[in-house]
């Protein structure tokens, strides 16, 4: 099968107790919604996970059935081919991006709350994500483009509290920190031309 994911969203999390020698370790549950109508979950052992991404086109499988009959799905994995670089391969390009996206989320938060998580978190680093591929996933544009989200967002910390108190309240922050990345794109853009 193939489709874009059109949602995902954290259901729960499972933990295993060591064994026999093997540490103990979490599982997180996601749903999942596909553009192709297919409904079911994922599982991966990150919290933050890069498993999956909105908007990203997938081969995957129904890998099994839990004991409620969902589907649980997976990634159908190219073959292994001697020789071929993934040095500027898409997915594994779109993966990176929504890391770098996470981790600026994370720091965009601690900056304002000083510690902690929140649920918030994952949707603006889908915004994040979605600013940053929003020109294409080849590396040499998406890497400019991560150290434009990740600048802007250490810029935040320069604002006055009252500026930003003002963005947090009218829930404008992200927006702002978008704004300073495409700042930021622009004088790239201009010094490379």
């Amino acid at each position: 099968m193939k489709s874009k994911v059109k949602s995902i969203g954290f259901n729960r999390e499972w933990k295993g107790e060591a064994k026999e020698g093997k540490p103990a370790f979490t599982n997180y549950y996601f749903n999942i919604e596909w553009e192709s109508g297919d409904i079911g979950q994922f599982v991966t052992n990150k919290r933050d996970q890069t498993k999956f991404v909105i908007g990203q086109e997938y081969e995957f499988k129904v890998s099994k059935l839990d004991k409620n009959n969902n589907k649980i799905f997976d990634i159908v994995k190219e073959p292994f081919i001697p020789g071929k670089s993934n040095y500027n391969d898409p997915l594994n390009n779109v993966k990176t991006s929504m890391s770098v996206c996470q981790s600026a989320a994370i720091n965009m938060y601690n900056i304002v709350h000083k510690e902690g998580k929140n649920s918030n978190m994952q949707i603006i680093a889908n915004k994040f994500h979605e600013w940053v591929i929003k020109n294409g996933t080849e590396k040499s544009i998406l890497s400019l483009r991560w150290n434009a989200i990740t600048r802007a967002v250490e810029q935040i910390s320069q604002m006055s509290p009252t500026k930003l108190e003002t963005l947090i309240k009218e829930h404008k922050l992200t927006d702002e920190v978008i704004a300073n990345a495409d700042f930021f794109m622009k004088f790239v853009d201009q010094t490379t031309v």
